[in-house]
């Protein structure tokens, strides 16, 4: 799995490496540098092998299960072309995660072994900003198509705590139980990676931005961000009766 992470990541600075020591070779050009406006949008797909990994921990009498489900993400972003190869990008995005905590509470008898358990499944939802700061290079196939990979960091910020809560009756008590989703700090710095295979139809191209085949078109790709620190832990609050009992992750 990691291997696989660390594939995507070489493959993709290479690609940048690759350009850039193509515009250090090419002579400057008198082209000026030129704005434009992306509209990016993504679904998040929980795959262990880019890192969205299950969390499983226990504390007598509690067993924690917190499965990642995936999320969203909706933004805009101004793009600058430095030249016929290279753009930097930053903008704003709106970042959605979901995820599933599955729970369960036993009862131990007087051998230690569960008498009975209770289970139940909470989702959490959380969001997040972030201001990118990308770096991004275009690699031709052909007049119509090529491959951008763009490297970079972002600075998320992260407006609050999440919860959810959730009861059950078993015989005449209840359980009450809360999860919580907690930041150490407001705002997070991951680093990013993506690659999109871009296609510039000829009738999209202006006399003025495209006349020498820059970005401007449509792309369908895959990004991958990873916080540099840890900055959230997770919680877990269960009372049976007068019984209270917690456990983290």
């Amino acid at each position: 799995m990691r291997g696989l992470r660390s594939a995507v990541l070489i493959g993709t600075l290479a690609v940048i490496l690759r350009a850039l020591a193509g515009a250090l070779i090419s002579s400057a050009s008198a082209q000026s540098s030129s704005y434009g406006l992306t509209l990016h949008g993504a679904f998040q797909f929980p795959l262990e092998a880019v890192g969205a990994e299950p969390v499983v921990t226990s504390e007598t009498p509690l067993e924690l299960a917190w499965t990642p489900t995936g999320g969203s993400s909706l933004g805009l972003r101004i793009d600058r072309e430095l030249n016929k190869s290279w753009q930097v990008a930053t903008g704003l995005e709106v970042i959605r995660n979901w995820s599933d905590w599955d729970l369960q509470y036993s009862s131990l008898d007087a051998d230690g072994e569960a008498a009975w358990t209770a289970r139940d499944t909470l989702r959490l939802r959380t969001v997040r900003y972030r201001l990118p700061l990308i770096a991004s290079t275009r690699v031709p196939f052909t007049t119509d198509w090529s491959l951008l990979a763009g490297f970079g960091v972002s600075l998320d910020m992260l407006p609050t705590d999440v919860f959810a809560a959730g009861a059950m009756q078993q015989d005449t008590l209840f359980h009450d139980y809360k999860i919580f989703e907690n930041r150490i700090r407001w705002w997070a710095v991951p680093l990013h990676a993506e690659v999109f295979l871009h296609h510039a139809p000829r009738a999209w191209r202006t006399a003025g931005r495209e006349a020498d085949g820059g970005f401007t078109g449509i792309s369908v790709g895959l990004r991958w961000w990873q916080e540099i620190a840890q900055n959230r832990w997770g919680e877990l609050k269960w009372q049976y009766g007068t019984d209270v009992a917690s456990t983290r992750f």
